[in-house]
């Protein structure tokens, strides 16, 4: 539907002067952009939907999934689902609700999320709908018309975002995150971090300005660089394709918001939601947020 929808925007008369296209979508939105602009992709002219392709800005998006594998070592995991690591994690009797929610989890999430929460976990029929947008080569498009854009960004949350793990947003592996003090980092955009694209296909070497946080607790988190590859095997070949593109990789820490609740939006209470909010926030860390986004996509229409 969302392809046919952008179709239909970009023919009308009254858009007939549009040049370029960009993309900025929050969480699932993310992923929805990546599968529209696969469809949306001509390979021949490098457009999408007949426009050039831009700026491509993903904020909490879940690239890989979401990894329900938080049974096992969850140091040693990427991408898991946070809320259920946090579950995992309570001492003695976190093992027990991790267990009835592991044997039932495939039906909550279906009942739930319908049709995108088996997409979201991989349960979808082979192969899995997020392993094709990852894979180079396949027969829609996806990683071409991903690296059709000029420039790619991606935010992820440090801490406290109960859906998409940091280097699930980010598009890293675990071992690849910075080492950053989650708890001593400033609130607001923590660091940022830009890799060009690879022409052999592997992840570059990225280059990071962040503020002087640094400590050594990080590492013993798990969180310091490692000369490792990712620990799950299915995917690696995800991480591999997609940081081969070259990213803007921008990490920030965001507060909860308890206000939302007298407002009846009690989803927006969490980090993952209130990362990108759609409402004037006097809190400088969201403001830092939605300024930084829209910041980078005035600078991409200027520069074009």
């Amino acid at each position: 539907r969302l392809v046919g929808e952008l179709r239909e925007l970009v023919a009308r008369e009254e858009h007939a002067g549009l040049r370029t296209i960009s993309f900025v979508g929050h969480s699932l939105g993310g992923l929805l952009a990546r599968y529209a602009v696969g469809f949306g992709f001509d390979a021949a002219a490098k457009t999408v939907f007949g426009l050039e392709p831009l700026h491509y800005i993903s904020v909490a998006t879940p690239h890989f999934g979401n990894n329900d594998t938080y049974l096992n070592d969850i140091n040693k995991e990427d991408a898991v689902t946070p809320c259920l690591r946090w579950i995992a994690c309570v001492p003695v009797i976190g093992k027990f609700p991790a267990c009835l929610f592991h044997l039932f989890e495939p039906c909550v999430v279906h009942a739930c999320l319908r049709r995108c929460g088996d997409e979201l976990f991989l349960r979808d029929a082979p192969p899995p709908v997020i392993v094709r947008m990852g894979t180079p080569g396949d027969e829609v498009p996806f990683v071409a018309g991903l690296a059709s854009f000029r420039e790619r960004t991606c935010y992820g949350n440090i801490r406290g975002d109960h859906l998409v793990a940091w280097e699930n947003a980010t598009i890293r592996r675990k071992c690849d995150l910075p080492q950053v003090d989650r708890k001593a980092a400033p609130w607001g955009v923590v660091s940022v971090e830009i890799s060009a694209p690879s022409p052999g296909g592997e992840a570059p070497e990225p280059v990071t300005a962040a503020p002087d946080v640094t400590s050594a607790a990080a590492a013993s988190e798990g969180e310091g660089k490692q000369a490792s590859k990712a620990t799950c095997p299915r995917r690696e070949p995800l991480i591999a394709a997609l940081a081969a593109l070259g990213w803007r990789r921008i990490d920030v820490k965001t507060k909860a918001n308890p206000g939302a609740c007298l407002s009846c939006d009690c989803l927006a209470i969490m980090p993952h939601d209130t990362i990108l909010l759609q409402f004037p926030h006097k809190d400088p860390s969201f403001q830092a947020v939605s300024e930084s986004v829209s910041d980078l996509i005035n600078a991409s229409i200027a520069n074009f």
